[in-house]
């Protein structure tokens, strides 16, 4: 997905209409098989905790990110299941997860964060729902039957280790619907930590490819603009606000400029997230932040592209 193709400049349009950004080269399934071995072989900087905030926020996404991860984890033991579990262990310690331990027992097999660590946002939700789903793919192909993996145990809920436990289980409905749904409470909540991850931006990349598609991403990006503009109170300022979108969503720069009493805001994406649907999520954020800062409209114009770098420019109306 580096160095996509296709960029054209674009007429100045509202953010609250649909935006057509790059689009990428190859069938899905082949950008999920080159996105997986990049991350395989990827280091650890970089992540955005975007997917972690999404994909916990609503069941539908929950059981979205579960079931994308059983078809990566069914494509990494495809790729690389020869040599037992130690693929599936080395690439869960690409994830935000870090190093696991893996411990087959009596009662089913635990997997759990190797270093115990502190909750980093305020709203004590599992996280982990793509990480259980790897690991139910990758066990369920080596093994030729269906195996259930539940997160039982977060760092977000305070446990100090993320636990998956690990069962042959036929139904796994329960755990998408275990917490009731309060998407903006914690989403914005999410978005006002200014959180990072564990995770490179390949795997984060990787597990956010279900909702790149026009349709979905669209979706996503009304949960992110009403999010951002919640989000925007507990920052208190323009810097803080855009800061913490360029963080979430590993843009190259934001960039505030303030001219005869105007406020506008310059952005640039770095080559890896200039794609139809990340970027089109990543302007909802910032005309969301910057419509709860002001309360005003926000009006949004494309820029030209410099080394396949999407970037944009939003101002505040009025």
């Amino acid at each position: 997905m580096r160095g996509n193709k296709g960029l054209k400049k674009k007429h100045s349009k509202s953010v609250k209409e649909k935006v057509h950004l790059l689009h990428t080269t190859g069938a899905e399934s082949d950008m999920e098989a080159a996105l997986l071995s990049r991350a395989m072989e990827g280091n650890l900087a970089g992540g955005t905790f975007l997917p972690y905030a999404l994909y916990s926020s609503t069941s539908q996404l929950r059981r979205m990110a579960y079931m994308h991860g059983v078809s990566s984890g069914r494509l990494l033991y495809l790729r690389h299941g020869d040599s037992g579990v130690e693929p599936m262990l080395r690439f869960l310690g690409k994830s935000d997860l870090g190093n696991v331990l893996y411990n087959p027992s009596h009662s089913g097999i635990i997997i759990r964060s190797a270093k115990q660590a502190m909750p980093r946002t305020d709203y004590k939700k599992k996280m982990h729902y793509t990480e259980a789903g790897i690991v139910s793919g990758y066990l369920s192909a080596q093994r030729g039957y269906k195996i259930d993996v539940r997160e039982i145990e977060c760092r977000e809920e305070g446990k100090g280790h993320c636990l998956f436990a690990i069962s042959r289980e036929t139904s796994i409905a329960p755990y998408y619907d275990a917490s009731v749904d309060n998407p903006l409470e914690s989403l914005s909540s999410a978005i006002a930590s200014k959180v990072s991850t564990n995770a490179g931006p390949d795997y984060c990349m990787l597990m956010l490819m279900p909702v790149l598609s026009t349709s979905l991403s669209h979706e996503a990006s009304k949960l992110l603009f009403s999010a951002s503009a919640k989000a925007a109170a507990s920052h208190g300022s323009t810097e803080a606000a855009i800061s913490g979108i360029v963080s979430l969503f590993d843009m190259k720069e934001g960039k505030i400029i303030k001219q005869k009493g105007r406020t506008s805001i310059a952005i640039r994406y770095k080559q890896y997230n200039s794609i139809n649907g990340f970027a089109e999520m990543g302007n909802a954020a910032v005309a969301g932040s910057l419509s709860g800062l002001y309360g005003r409209g926000v009006s949004m114009r494309r820029r030209p592209a410099e080394k396949n770098e999407y970037s944009a420019k939003f101002e505040v109306e009025g």
